[in-house]
């Protein structure tokens, strides 16, 4: 694993995007933390070759160029992406609505100033399979945090998008509408060997070199469609995933160094946003929360469904019932086990904050979900058909009538990560007409951060 803070991409002879410093181009990036090994680079810059060029006329805007020559210069524009789709039997009209929605998360990241940060985008599934245990469905380690873009004819060469901004060229940009008006980048300034932090190269070889719809050369591993129409089919995850959803512990094999080539780069911004009708039931080492040996309900696990997640994962004011009489059962103040909670066998919610932080500053990690609404930590528990206990939907989505339980664990996750009114779009329910307010709520973050990295 890559113990890295900030972002800082090392470019030469090129044209910076939306700096504008009438004194110096200097660029500092400083990123602190003694018991993380955060990087804290400091960059000074004697010579000063900025030259700014205001032209005034009546039918436009004043327009400045900002040009640098033969000055080593630190922009933090690196994001990350990271789709968590659930892909249970559940799930199909979800997907939808998060690919229609899609466009606002790029608007989004379109206006944050200087234009589209140098993006990669990833879709993982929370199929993690149940192994040792060989449970229908759950066969293996199902998709193992992999990368997914199944037979989709781009992104090509890597199961993630790649849009980033070339190294080592100049590009005259207005800085007021986005527009390019000319850049002298070739395709040589696309290789991977432009792209070194730490002496190692941070994108693929292969990338085409492309104007975007502003005029503005992009490197990029996709063609012959938009950023939008590729996300719609990596995004596709299916619905012949395990029903034991692990979306937490998905994400962790995901981040892992190496696991999914260079997608997740040493000092760039991480942005995770998790889409799921379920909990998290992300099984702690033993897996013994899937053992299929004894499966009544009368046995320690009880019954093979769901509800164990909910039974072995989450505490209340009340201790669990699997047998009761009456139509329900109603549950308060419930939140996630502890890891020294005895009845834990769920990883704890520790254990991925602490892995996010080690990877990068929490100032520097964005995160969402959209779920079952929580309600106050409160469940409503009632039986089946067979008399098993299970879980209530906290909402329903219309018009396919599916359900959404409430999403306690990975809501302690997003509130780690995002203050009290941010929870407004950093929590949303799944049940919602349409997605765009988490979607946009992320970019808008996002926008805060990249814009005070720039001060």
């Amino acid at each position: 694993m890559r113990k890295k803070f900030g972002f800082i991409i090392l470019m030469s002879a090129f044209f910076v995007l939306g700096c504008d410093d009438d004194s110096s181009n200097n660029t500092t990036n400083n990123t602190t933390n003694n018991t993380t090994n955060n990087v804290t680079n400091n960059v000074t810059n004697n010579v000063t070759n900025n030259t700014t060029n205001n032209t005034t006329n009546n039918t436009t805007n004043n327009t400045t160029n900002n040009t640098t020559n033969n000055i080593t210069v630190y922009e933090g524009r690196s994001l990350d992406v990271l789709f968590m789709v659930d892909s249970s039997i559940s799930m199909e009209d979800e997907q939808i609505k998060l690919i229609q929605n899609f466009q606002s998360f790029i608007t989004g990241l379109k206006e944050i100033d200087g234009g589209m940060p140098d993006v990669h985008i990833g879709v993982i599934s929370p199929d993690l399979g149940t192994l040792p245990y060989n449970i229908s469905g759950c066969e293996g380690v199902g998709d193992d945090g992999k990368l997914l873009r199944s037979d989709c004819v781009n992104p090509v060469g890597q199961p993630y998008i790649v849009d980033v901004a070339p190294i080592g060229c100049s590009v005259e940009r207005n800085t007021q509408t986005g527009v390019c008006s000319s850049h002298d980048c070739e395709a040589s300034n696309c290789s991977g060997n432009m792209f070194i932090t730490d002496g190692a190269s941070t994108e693929p070889d292969g990338l085409n070199l492309v104007e975007d719809e502003n005029g503005c050369p992009r490197c990029r591993n996709y063609s012959g469609e938009t950023m939008e129409q590729v996300f719609s089919c990596i995004a596709d995850t299916g619905t012949s995933g395990c029903g034991f959803e692990q979306p937490l512990e998905a994400v962790y094999r995901a981040l892992q160094d190496g696991s999914n080539g260079l997608f997740l780069r040493p000092e760039s911004t991480l942005a995770i946003i998790m889409i799921t009708d379920e909990d998290d039931c992300s099984a702690n080492s033993t897996r013994t929360i899937f053992d299929d040996s004894s499966v009544s309900i009368t046995s320690t696990l009880g019954p093979l469904t769901s509800f164990r997640c909910t039974e072995f994962g989450i505490s209340c004011e009340q201790n669990w019932q699997r047998v009761f009489t009456g139509d329900s059962l109603e549950y308060t103040n419930c939140e996630s086990r502890t890891e020294t909670d005895p009845m834990n066998l769920l990883y704890p919610i520790s254990r991925y904050v602490s892995f996010l932080n080690y990877l990068r500053s929490p100032s520097n990690i964005v995160t969402a979900v959209i779920a079952g609404p929580t309600d106050n930590g409160s469940m409503t528990v009632s039986a089946d058909t067979y008399g098993n206990p299970f879980l209530e939907p906290s909402c329903t989505s219309a018009p396919s009538g599916s359900g959404a339980v409430p999403a306690l664990r990975l809501r302690e996750l997003v509130e780690y990560y995002s203050s009290e009114q941010e929870m407004d779009w950093a929590y949303t329910s799944i049940c919602n007409e349409d997605y765009s307010g988490a979607l946009a709520g992320v970019a808008s973050k996002l926008n805060t951060i990249f814009s005070s990295e720039k001060k």
